[in-house]
């Protein structure tokens, strides 16, 4: 998986070395973190490609937008899309951002594709674009509610949410569809065209089953922020208030009652998340349970490579490492609190936080990078040890 993320003031830092990797296009989908939301994200398990061993030696700026970021999708490492206020539309080529022209000054929220010359992004006002590999260009809504994400199954078979609307799209034409909905819905995600889930605030879930949208008893009025699954028997919601449910096909669970800042998972029943006073929680597939860190720091980020090699970073320069037995603290040189990490071999990973503070691991500690700026990172994601990218904390 390729991504980048978004933040508010468009901040979109990147290693200054170029990169040498054997090419592979896949399909990307990329989670926004915003205050207290947490968001699951999927992808295969591809073979690691072969990388060269060119070192990243510096960080700069890339193209810095004026405007917020809301969210980002991408086909591959050089074809990345992100959209934001005021009608923003960044790409990325795999060299630089440019900016694109969207013809609308309507803030975009979300954006999604099938492929380099379907892509969609909606926004305020029932704004939803349409590129076909060469423009952007407006679509008739007919609504003028405010939308939030997309998702669909295929070219001609796509659901948008938002405002008390769900919208869908044939190949021709939107049409609003018939469902009761008097929320603002967050999200939609769906395993095919007949079992599609939407969720909002007060712990509202909408089903589709390709016939009609139909409501789901959650049993909390948490507020839901995403939705996201591996399968119709697999499917996670999570929220504010330590809200995490999980569907196994048959019945809803409550899986968490803690609010985590920052999961990771290296199978659907071996996920990892992080949150205060050094709390870190594992899930095996059919419930959470606390693991000992030896830190009472906030912790704000975790990555892994596998079940057996697991970070997580957090305030004060708090970096923790899993071997598959236990957690422990590693040795850096940063007194800086730490929100994210990154990593794509065993021996290339880097750690971002305040104050501008980057870190690299080669396998054997953590040595500090001098990153051009003094702005707080947030988050930090890559295609390989010399093409990475560190962005703004919202």
């Amino acid at each position: 998986m390729s991504s980048v993320a978004p933040g508010q003031t468009g901040i979109i830092l990147r290693p200054s070395a170029s990169p040498t990797h054997s090419h592979r296009t896949r399909s990307v989908k990329a989670a926004v973190v915003l205050a207290s939301t947490i968001v699951f994200a999927c992808g295969d398990s591809p073979t690691e490609p072969q990388f060269s061993a060119d070192p990243v030696t510096s960080w700069a700026v890339e193209v810095p937008p004026v405007f917020s970021l809301s969210d980002v999708w991408g086909t591959s490492s050089s074809d990345v899309y992100v959209v934001g206020y005021h009608g923003t539309i960044l790409h990325y080529d795999g060299s630089s951002w440019s900016p694109m022209t969207s013809g609308t000054t309507a803030t975009l929220k979300g954006v999604w594709g099938t492929s380099p010359s379907d892509i969609y992004a909606v926004g305020l006002g029932g704004t939803i674009l349409h590129f076909d590999g060469a423009s952007w260009s407006e679509m008739t809504t007919g609504t003028t509610k405010t939308l939030s994400a997309l998702w669909g199954s295929s070219s001609d078979d796509i659901f948008a949410v938002g405002s008390s609307v769900i919208l869908h799209y044939d190949g021709i034409s939107w049409s609003e569809m018939p469902a009761d909905v008097s929320q603002y819905l967050q999200d939609v995600w769906g395993s095919s065209s007949n079992d599609v889930y939407a969720v909002a605030w007060n712990g509202f879930i909408l089903h589709y089953d390709g016939t009609a949208w139909s409501k789901i008893e959650s049993g909390t009025d948490a507020p839901f922020d995403s939705v996201w699954g591996t399968s119709s028997t697999d499917v996670f919601i999570v929220g504010h208030c330590g809200t995490a449910l999980h569907f196994d096909g048959t019945t809803w669970r409550s899986t968490l009652n803690i609010h985590l800042r920052e999961v990771w998972g290296a199978a659907p029943n071996d996920i990892f998340g992080v949150a205060d006073e050094g709390t870190i929680m594992h899930f095996d597939g059919t419930a959470w349970t606390f693991m000992t860190s030896g830190t009472d720091e906030f912790l704000g980020g975790v990555w892994g490579t596998s079940s057996s090699d697991v970070f997580a970073v957090g305030s004060d320069g708090t970096i923790l490492h899993f071997d598959g037995t236990a957690w422990s603290d590693m040795t850096h040189q940063t007194s800086e609190s730490l929100t994210g990490v990154w990593g794509s071999l065993s021996n290339a990973f880097f750690a971002v936080g305040s104050a501008g503070a980057i870190l690299r691991s080669h396998g054997s500690g953590w040595s500090s990078m001098p990153s051009g700026t003094e702005r707080d990172l947030e988050g930090v994601w890559g295609a390989s040890p010399s093409d990475v990218f560190a962005v703004e904390e919202w």
